[in-house]
């Protein structure tokens, strides 16, 4: 690089997060020829313009804002005890449309809170069945955590068992700082080395390829014909990457006389089709899909369910989320906010308020810590989790602390926290 491309590079003092700026940078450097500060820069664009796209991302029509959840005081005192260490909930009620029996039917509904009484969804939210005069925790998931100024939006989903022309009340709560995220049990399995995965429900069987990771097969189990649809290839170029998916035509490599035209539909039905009133059964399916489960806000009031309700079998909350657990985890949280983002030069911000920290778990003196980073391409984590370790070590009652790295779900701007938001320079939308 000679002295006059050097001479295009910014100062310190100069570089900026604004994009015309970046642009204008990007303009001089193509017109100098210097070609390594452009590729920079136009990476430094695209990372830019992607934390924009997270920041400001659409999350879809809200079905429970954050205007509606209750103080748990004001539930029957069984239920009370049943969700300790949980201070919100709501009521959501799912209704059947069409009179026909859902079982097991996935419900995702966008998922209003407050921020300023939940630190995380992804570890918070639970959801209960109520069953007969008790709830019951059943599965859920949190995906898509979005910050929009003083509330959280996050996509909840979780199986649901409704009657024909029936309904069926659930109970959704937040609000527990000591929360931790849950491991359900789960019928996915996962084998194989490298990116050539193979995935396994109860279900079907996915192979990824073993050049590129993406879906190469898919076999569902229950087809008595032995359905296999497939890209036919490893692929190529950069994941995702338009696939043609079919069923094979041709076998034990078939020759085909010149001038031969072949023609094959690539419409397959994934779900058993019985001799006997199978396509009875594909239009109900149809008509399943297109009137899913609707879902309103309950606003029975408490009193309504009465004095005779009574606890669940199994509790909330698991080892280390009661509310006696608190003041151990808040322990342990005010410590994270010790150590900083080492990694910048002029900001001073913790890992936490980055958003970095995924989940605390605490079983006795032990501690596990689940972490993650912004992107692949930086340091060794250890950077961070060597003092991270090294400051939660200091606490009295710690005895282990163990610290793993995750990189799912990816990380985004969203996770930084008030703090983190306000010294990355960042104003809530």
């Amino acid at each position: 690089m000679s002295d006059d491309q050097r001479g295009l590079e910014p100062t310190y003092a100069e570089r900026t997060d604004d994009v015309d700026t970046k642009v204008e940078i990007l303009r001089r450097a193509l017109r100098a020829g210097n070609h390594e500060l452009a590729l920079g820069v136009a990476d430094s664009i695209k990372d830019t313009v992607t934390n924009e796209r997270m920041l400001h991302a659409d999350p879809g029509m809200i079905h429970l804002p954050d205007s509606g959840w209750l103080p748990t005081k004001e539930l029957p005192a069984a239920w009370r005890r049943w969700a300790d260490g949980w201070s919100l909930y709501r009521c959501v009620r799912l209704t059947e449309p069409i009179g026909q029996a859902r079982r097991t039917e996935p419900v995702d509904l966008v998922v209003g809170m407050p921020a300023e009484g939940v630190a995380s969804p992804g570890r918070e939210l639970r959801v209960a069945r109520l069953d007969g005069d008790h709830p019951l925790e059943i599965r859920s998931q949190v995906y898509g955590e979005i910050r929009r100024g003083p509330s959280w939006l996050a996509h909840l989903v979780f199986e649901a068992d409704v009657q024909a022309h029936d309904e069926t009340v659930f109970l959704i709560f937040c609000g527990n700082p000591a929360a931790e995220l849950p491991d359900y049990p789960s019928g996915l399995s996962i084998g194989g080395e490298g990116v050539g995965l193979r995935i396994e429900t109860p279900h079907y069987v996915a192979k990824l390829s073993e050049q590129m990771g993406q879906l190469e097969s898919l076999t569902p189990k229950w087809h008595l014909g032995g359905l296999r649809l497939s890209t036919h290839g490893n692929g190529h170029g950069k994941p995702p990457h338009a696939s043609v998916w079919c069923r094979p035509m041709l076998r034990d490599n078939a020759r085909l006389q010149a001038g031969v035209a072949l023609v094959q539909r690539n419409a397959y039905l994934l779900a058993p089709y019985p001799e006997q009133g199978g396509a009875a059964g594909l239009e109900a399916l149809r008509e399943r899909l297109l009137h899913p489960l609707s879902a309103t806000a309950n606003t029975t009031p408490t009193e309504a369910w009465g004095d005779g309700a009574s606890a669940g079998p199994q509790p909330l909350a698991r080892i280390g989320e009661w509310s006696v657990d608190w003041p151990k985890k808040r322990a342990i949280w005010e410590a994270l906010r010790d150590v900083p983002e080492d990694q910048f030069s002029s900001v001073n911000v913790s890992l936490v308020d980055m958003g970095y920290i995924y989940d605390v778990r605490t079983r006795g003196e032990d501690v596990h810590v689940v972490m993650t980073m912004p992107h692949r391409g930086r340091p060794k984590y250890d950077f961070l989790a060597k003092p991270l370790r090294t400051r939660l070590e200091q606490l009295p009652g710690i005895g282990s602390v163990v610290v793993d790295l995750t990189w799912e779900p990816a990380w985004t701007p969203n996770r930084l926290t008030d703090v983190g938001r306000q010294k990355m320079g960042l104003v809530d939308g």
